[in-house]
């Protein structure tokens, strides 16, 4: 997530740490002629999930 500015290290307890992990993508001598269309889809849920961990993340940080 986007948390900019929420860690301090001269701080004992910064909070939570929230970790997912993507499931794996497999390339294979097909999907290489379209890899700029697999970049583009694993950008695009990259970006979806930062978004949900970001805001997961600020609603722990804001309670």
């Amino acid at each position: 997530s986007n948390q900019v500015g929420t860690i301090n290290l001269n701080r004992w307890d910064n909070g939570k740490i929230i970790i997912e992990f993507l499931d794996p993508i497999q390339l294979n001598d097909a999907n290489r002629e379209n890899l700029r269309v697999i970049i583009n889809e694993v950008h695009g849920l990259m970006s979806d999930k930062i978004e949900k961990l970001s805001i997961e993340a600020a609603a722990y940080h804001n309670k």
